[in-house]
């Protein structure tokens, strides 16, 4: 009995959605680092230190977690569901709708006080 069998997978291993949730993964990452130096961008553009309320405090570090906090969510989530041999191409995806989402949320409050 192998590991994957002992976790539950059922079905058979589909090479596409391994290879699809792989590369989306990566494409996951890489907006990941683009968003996290936008956010640094962000937070240059606060001259003389005023973006110290706690409104812009809030809107950065939602901008600057949120993308990294659902790249690991989304990364150990697909692992799981692939090792269940579960179709895994669709949490990738939602994780790049949510990062970007992230980020927007958080330059739209920093900007809006």
């Amino acid at each position: 009995m192998t590991a994957a069998d002992q976790l539950g997978a059922t079905g058979p291993r589909r090479a596409w959605d391994l290879a699809l949730t792989i590369a989306l993964l990566i494409v996951l990452g890489l907006v990941t680092v683009l968003l996290f130096f936008m956010t640094a961008l962000l937070t240059m553009s606060c001259g003389g230190g005023s973006c110290s309320s706690s409104t812009n405090v809030t809107g950065f570090s939602i901008a600057f977690y949120g993308p990294i906090v659902l790249f690991v969510v989304a990364t150990v989530l697909a692992i799981v569901w692939l090792v269940r041999r579960r179709l895994a191409f669709w949490i990738p995806l939602a994780g790049l709708v949510l990062a970007v989402g992230c980020y927007v949320l958080g330059g739209a409050i920093v900007t809006a006080s």
